[in-house]
């Protein structure tokens, strides 16, 4: 299932792609600056070139300015024309900056619900593989036949679960157009290892047996190996995130197989997460929280941050510290701890070696001061650790 760091994960990927956009539009802004300010060639009889090009530049500074300092352009410029293309552009610019983030935050959402999708494609998989095992694709099956997959218990009752089949049906979950590598999948990934060749001989093999060989295809077949892994690579651009909450998903279903009488057995369809409402909302808010507060986040950092160049800063890094500060202000349920110790272990994995003592020692103190400044408010569950 889905955790909160994964969340969190999610959401500093999705920042990072929102400040890409930014740099892009910036530069698209300034390009529209040149363009207004170019010598038109059916007008060219009484334009001046150089005062054209002085004017481009002028309007380009105010630009910077007006972005940097958030105030109107008319505090810092007098000539009309300049005013009036800086406004225009910078207009565009913003429109431009709330479309991507629109656009981000519900991508976002959809993304993260995919999960959904892939964790029934391993379930589907599977019984691709339960019906490969009858033998009926191989010219020459006696090598590749497992009836003991076949009618393994624990494939037979995810057949059997009606809610579980509507939502592949409903969600259009199919190994059609991979059947050739789900074919070569069986025959030179699964039919070779030792484990399945002791699953093959077994005469009686109980629910346990069927469960266990499962599980190890799941965990060690599906999930380990490079080929199959690079398939779902191509469908899913955050795989190498979701795998490890897909996989868990599966495993769980797998696990909920019980009897319910001869023959009739029942399954846990796995929730994306416990709260996906919640884990939903708490996702958004910090997105377009951390965007709307960016300018306040981005002071905080700067003053505690004096014995570095805050615009040398290693982007993820700024990022993950203003996630927390965010964080640590916006949501007063969470402990503070909690915050610190969830973008340390997210620095890690995704910014500098360095990052992890950086990021430490500035949250830490930031903390601090915004606690005494009665800035961070906490309440309930929030109120623990933080003393």
């Amino acid at each position: 299932m889905l955790n909160r760091r994964s969340l969190r994960i999610k959401v500093a990927q999705n920042l990072y792609a929102y400040n890409q956009c930014k740099l892009a539009n910036y530069e698209i802004a300034l390009k529209q600056i040149e363009e207004h300010f170019l010598q038109d060639s059916y007008l060219a009889e009484g334009q001046n070139r150089d005062a054209l090009r002085q004017n481009g530049l002028e309007a380009k500074e105010a630009l910077k300015k007006r972005l940097e300092n958030n105030e109107s352009t008319a505090n810092n410029v007098t000539a009309e024309a300049i005013r009036e293309a800086v406004d225009e552009v910078y207009v565009s610019y913003q429109n431009s900056l709330k479309k991507d983030m629109r656009a981000l935050r519900s991508n976002m959402i959809i993304e993260a619900e995919k999960v959904v999708d892939r964790y029934l494609m391993v379930l589907a998989l599977l019984t691709e593989f339960a019906a490969i095992a009858s033998g009926k694709y191989f010219k020459n099956p006696a090598k590749f036949v497992c009836q003991n997959l076949h009618n393994n218990r624990i494939i037979k009752a995810i057949m059997a679960h009606q809610p579980l089949q509507n939502m592949i049906i409903r969600k259009n979950i199919t190994w059609k157009n991979h059947h050739q590598d789900v074919l070569s999948w069986y025959r030179e990934i699964i039919n070779e290892v030792p484990e399945y060749a002791a699953y093959k001989t077994l005469k009686q093999p109980g629910i346990e047996d069927d469960r266990k060989i499962l599980t190890f295809i799941v965990k060690n077949q599906i999930f380990k190996n490079d080929v199959i892994n690079a398939l779902f690579e191509e469908l899913d651009l955050s795989w190498e995130e979701n795998k490890a909450a897909v996989k868990s998903m599966v495993q769980k279903t797998i696990k909920s197989v019980e009897s319910s009488g001869e023959q009739e057995w029942t399954l846990e369809i796995s929730p994306l997460s416990y709260n996906w409402e919640d884990d939903k909302a708490f996702f958004e808010e910090l997105f377009v929280s951390s965007i709307e507060n960016d300018e306040d986040f981005e002071k905080l950092v700067a003053e505690k941050s004096k014995n570095w160049d805050i615009h040398r800063l290693a982007m993820m890094d700024k990022i993950i510290l203003k996630m927390a500060i965010c964080e640590m202000i916006k949501f007063p349920s969470i402990p503070i701890k909690v915050t610190i110790n969830e973008y340390i272990e997210i620095s890690k994995r995704y910014s500098t070696p360095k990052s992890k003592q950086f990021v430490n020692g500035l949250l830490d103190s930031l903390a601090n001061k915004l606690v005494s400044e009665g800035v961070i408010k906490k309440s309930g569950r929030g109120l623990i650790d933080n003393k």
